[in-house]
């Protein structure tokens, strides 16, 4: 019946598609008791009945469906639209008493796509764009609101695919690289970088120094850094080694945590180099690691002032020499004691063996 309401002319439905409540006094004067006028029974009825097929043919609500405007268009592919032989010039003014709608009701439908594309590992690059520039298109119409929203979701959350595929947020991306403040920053993809979207979310055009520092600082504290978090970190370490330690009070330990310096105790650089993976955990909280780090930042202040992890630890046989009657035996030392040994010394529980078999 809506379908075939729709494609009578104007005058067929416009007359009758609204109502008004007349007082009439005992003059036989009139006056009207509302200033808007009321929709007719029909179109109550209709906007409450699945009479309306979207551009898939599946019937639906009116008040479920959109319009094409310039508001709605970022949209399309997203939220189900009224079929477009049904869309027509003609035809909108009833599509708007029906309840169908020409504005979008927000952008959480646009950026639940990008958290899902988010998900992924290797995301489709053209589908992820694509949400990209519905966004650029939405912003330019949304209200205050909506904008602020989506500006806060980018700030905190990472649903900005980068140039080299990892998801970032919008204060460690950049629309052009600086490879000699900040080596390594994360950048906006060029085939999008031309997009007024980024500049609208507050992504910066350059990495300064400054700028490096804020995002440091928005990491969380006592986490392990994620795989590209502790690429950059580390490479910001290097750059400005003594300003994060001073500024920011972090350093990355032997965990790969983001740890308080107030925390570490000692220190693991190139210099003073030893086995440290197989250390209990504990330990590897309290090193700070300074592998990267050159001999003359190592030895002086702040770092100067952790001792070594080498100074500190000392390596001990876990069975006492006291007691060799009661230590294991493995299968290679009794296969040891059936061949004619020409000497044995003992050196802290354990024998250093010279074994002469078959004249060898």
């Amino acid at each position: 019946m809506a379908a075939r309401i729709l494609g009578q002319r104007e005058g067929y439905w416009s007359r009758c598609s609204s109502a008004r409540i007349l007082q009439v006094a005992t003059t036989g004067s009139t006056r009207s008791l509302t200033s808007d006028p009321l929709l007719s029974e029909w179109l109550l009825k209709l906007r409450d009945k699945p009479c309306l097929p979207d551009t898939r043919n599946v019937v639906q609500v009116p008040s479920e469906l959109l319009r094409r405007t310039s508001e709605t268009e970022s949209l399309i592919d997203v939220e189900p639209f009224v079929h477009g032989l049904l869309d027509r010039e003609s035809t909108r003014p009833l599509l708007d008493l029906l309840g169908v709608r020409r504005s979008p009701t927000g952008p959480a439908r646009l950026l639940d796509r990008l958290r899902a594309l988010a998900k992924s590992t290797k995301p489709p690059v053209q589908e992820v764009e694509k949400w990209y520039r519905r966004l650029d298109q939405m912003l330019d119409t949304c209200s205050t609101a909506d904008a602020q929203n989506i500006r806060e979701v980018f700030k905190a959350e990472k649903l900005i695919l980068s140039q080299d595929g990892a998801w970032v947020t919008t204060p460690s991306v950049f629309l052009t690289g600086d490879e000699e403040d900040v080596p390594g920053a994360a950048l906006i993809r060029g085939s999008v970088a031309d997009l007024t979207l980024w500049h609208r979310i507050g992504v910066a055009d350059r990495p300064f120094v400054d700028l490096a520092m804020q995002w440091l600082a928005t990491l969380p504290s006592g986490v392990v850094l994620s795989a590209e978090d502790g690429r950059r970190v580390r490479t910001l370490l290097v750059r400005y080694p003594i300003r994060i330690w001073e500024e920011c009070g972090h350093w990355v330990n032997l965990m790969g945590e983001w740890a308080p310096v107030e925390t570490l105790t000692y220190a693991l650089s190139m210099q003073t180099l030893i086995r440290w993976s197989h250390l209990h955990d504990w330990v590897k909280r309290k090193t700070a690691d300074l592998q990267r780090l050159p001999a003359e930042l190592v030895q002086a202040p702040p770092f100067s002032g952790l001792p070594a992890l080498s100074a500190v630890c000392e390596e001990r046989f876990n069975q006492s020499p006291l007691f060799p009657g009661l230590e294991d035996r493995r299968p290679w030392m009794t296969a040891f004691d059936a061949s004619p040994v020409v000497g044995a010394t003992a050196f802290g529980g354990m024998s250093s063996c010279a074994v002469r078999t078959n004249g060898r």
